[in-house]
């Protein structure tokens, strides 16, 4: 029986953590827009950087393609975010 109650009490603490999670997300103060638009281009440049360095080393050709993937879905989505009129910023160092 104490088993049992374990399971349980690990189950409401896992319920209960998703739930504070998914209210949190909704929170409109959360939302930041220029510090995305900034996340989005420097993982944008750095997948430029990987893909790069995978040719450069001639790394499996699976491998660069799944890198120019990523890299298309990242310029898609900074596109995207860019022209939800997000501010412009420059990338630091760059």
């Amino acid at each position: 029986m104490p088993e049992a109650l374990a399971v349980v009490a690990v189950f409401v603490i896992a319920v209960v953590i998703y739930a504070a999670m998914w209210l949190r997300s909704r929170d409109p103060s959360l939302n930041k827009p220029h510090e995305e638009l900034v996340r989005l281009r420097h993982h944008t440049v750095w997948l430029e950087e990987r893909l790069a360095r995978a040719r450069r080393e001639n790394w499996g050709h699976e491998m660069v393609v799944a890198i120019e993937g990523e890299l298309r879905a990242s310029v898609k989505q900074l596109s995207k975010a860019e022209a939800t009129g997000a501010p412009q910023t420059e990338p630091v160092g760059g």
